[in-house]
């Protein structure tokens, strides 16, 4: 929805305040005193900041104050004891004084519930999260994650308040939907989403409160304060040794990368302050724990625009000294859960010490879990495992809540839903640490893999023979080696082609919609991969699993079904169009018309042995 336009606000400011939590902002009615903690940077350029201080305003008049104070890690903290007799909203107003009696002031609001099954919101997302402090509208998308347990939510509204924590509103903005019009990527995913024009002209803070109500009047609020700054570019943090993502043999680390702004206020590793020089930075050596770590790195600037980047790296110790590391792509698929198995050879051999047996699945072979991992927001993932195994690799993907991709045709974030899966299958175990990719294509080999072997644990040579097959097909050398490219950027070869492979599958997709009709049919990109998939478990593209033809729904129902043209002709036809359209292809690479034929129209066998 767009609401209406908030008119200019200013509010002079000589201290910084940032990374403002207020933790729970949610209470149970009648559970007796409860600790409310208030943690936030602050700074003041002419370093003389006085004091920070936070302010909780009750139904009752009463005021519960708070002085905060500093810590080694550059936070004020502090904890104050709200009680939870009455159901109501408390405003919260920290507030930064510095010897000029300047001050800065943001709020945050704690909800006091009577009932358990209320609408409550989960992630608030701002952007643009820094507006920038120079004449003129500037638009602002807010967006909210609603939890509704009981099914009965009645509306979720921002309005404007006339002060950082404080409760006296100025103006109403209108109505956040879940419709996927406008701004809303995607209807009734729980996500409701406002467009507002802002009018800002000098660096200042609009405070917007957040309103979620049930049918049965129970409210929940949230304070999202806007910021306008003179400079509202925040730092540029790039990692650069070790490699994020990779694994690592050693367990002392010393972190280093580049750091781009002029006015750097610090940066700070894991709450550890770096060494600056120029535009490089060194953070304090560190000791890796053995598996997964995860490393934050936050810049702040003197306006106050923070940056905050994650690199995860597996340390390898001697009982763990492999490890697969890469990527999962249909777009680069976020916030989902990887699962890596080793197969069991034969029913006498027992999965190696800490790990844990899953069941043979549709009649398949048993698999030994060995370690699992989140995708971060590039698809990136890693995980170590046990030396000395002797079976190919199966590496799973799962969808669930919070796992998304971009999908290329629309250029939409998906959600990668529950029940879905990629799948890749690493021929041997790494003995150190080994790239594999999921993707689509491997998901397809994989598929086929499984079906060929049966109960029996599938063989290097026959996952050799079925990746380089597919591989084959769509003009890639090592499906599961290659990186795909981030079509936004210039790129050639392989890396490049894969992703517009990968783009062809989403394109097909939507050309299969039918966006038309009174109730839009979306055909989701990952179910026509599994259908393709199951096409392909076979040995043959003809839109047939033996003699039975191969449907799925759209999101309306409507029965799609696979033909002999589906995976051949008409996704290679979806890869040529895709590859023409300047907002989705960046890379500068163009397939050539003979690609068509490369990726197999009329041929039916391609499979593997034993393909039928």
């Amino acid at each position: 929805m767009v609401g209406s336009a908030i008119s200019s606000l200013a509010l002079a400011a000589s201290p910084v305040l940032t990374d403002v939590h207020v933790t729970p902002t949610v209470l149970a009615q009648n559970s007796g005193e409860q600790t409310v903690t208030v943690a936030v940077r602050a700074f003041d350029v002419d370093e003389d900041l006085k004091k920070v201080t936070a302010v909780a305003r009750l139904k009752d008049g009463t005021k519960i104050k708070l002085a905060l104070e500093p810590d080694e890690t550059g936070r004020w903290t502090g904890e104050m004891q709200l009680d939870t007799a009455i159901a109501q909203r408390i405003a919260v107003q920290i507030k930064a004084k510095d010897e000029a009696k300047n001050k800065t002031k943001r709020g945050a609001i704690v909800s006091v519930l009577e009932v358990e099954d209320a609408a409550t919101i989960r992630e608030i997302t701002v952007n643009p999260a820094v507006l920038s402090a120079t004449p003129g509208m500037k638009t602002v998308i807010i967006s909210a994650a609603v939890d509704d347990p009981d099914g009965d939510l009645k509306s979720v509204k921002l309005e404007q308040l006339k002060s950082p924590g404080k409760s006296d509103r100025v103006a109403k903005l209108g109505k956040l939907l879940d419709d996927g019009l406008g701004a809303d990527e995607i209807a009734s995913d729980g996500i409701f989403t406002i467009e507002i024009d802002v009018d800002i002209a000098e660096p200042g803070t609009i405070p917007l409160r957040l309103k979620v109500k049930d049918q049965a009047k129970h409210r929940v609020d949230h304070e999202v304060d806007l910021l306008a700054r003179t400079d509202s570019n925040a730092p540029m943090v790039s990692v650069t040794l070790p490699v994020p993502g990779t694994a690592v043999r050693v367990a002392e680390q010393t972190l280093t990368g580049t750091v781009i702004e002029a006015q750097l206020q610090e940066l700070r590793c894991n709450d550890e302050l770096a060494a600056i020089e120029g535009e490089s930075f060194t953070c304090p050596s560190r000791t890796l724990m053995p598996g997964e770590n995860i490393v934050t790195f936050t810049a702040l600037d003197r306006d106050g625009n923070v940056t905050t980047e994650a690199a995860r790296y597996v340390f390898a110790d001697s009982n763990t000294a492999a490890a697969v590391t890469g990527m999962v792509a249909k777009g680069p698929i976020g916030g989902a859960e990887v699962h890596a198995y080793s197969f069991v050879m034969g029913n006498l051999v027992a999965c190696p010490p800490d790990t844990v047996q899953r069941e043979a699945i549709d009649g398949g072979v048993p698999t030994c879990l060995l370690g699992t991992a989140t995708t971060d927001v590039r698809g990136a993932y890693t995980i170590a495992m046990p030396v000395g195994l002797d079976t190919p690799i199966l590496i799973e993907v799962l969808g669930g809540d919070g796992a998304t991709y971009q999908d290329e045709a629309t250029g939409q974030r998906r959600p990668f839903l529950s029940g879905q899966t990629l799948q890749a299958i690493l021929p041997t175990a790494p003995t150190v640490i080994r790239n594999v990719v999921v993707t689509p294509l491997t998901h397809i080999a994989s598929t086929r893999v499984l079906a060929l072997t049966g109960t029996t644990s599938p063989t290097q040579a026959q996952v050799n023979e079925v990746n380089l097959n597919v591989g084959e097909r769509y003009g890639i050398d090592d499906i599961i080696d290659t990186f795909p490219a981030d079509l936004s950027m210039v790129s050639e070869g392989e890396s490049a082609q894969y992703a517009l492979v990968l783009a062809g599958f989403s394109e097909l997709a939507n050309q299969l919609s039918n966006l038309d009709a009174e109730e839009p049919s979306v055909v989701d990109p990952i179910l026509l991969v599994h259908a393709i998939a199951d096409d392909f478990s076979d040995g043959a593209l003809n839109g047939l699993h033996g003699m039975t033809p191969i449907e799925f729904l759209s999101s309306a129902g409507e029965v799609i079904t696979l033909t002999l043209k589906t995976a051949t002709t008409d996704l290679g036809q979806a890869i040529m169009d895709i590859q023409t359209r300047p907002e989705v292809n960046g890379t500068g690479t163009r397939l050539s018309s003979g690609f068509l034929g490369r990726i197999g129209v009329g041929r039916q066998q391609s499979g593997g042995s034993g393909g039928g």
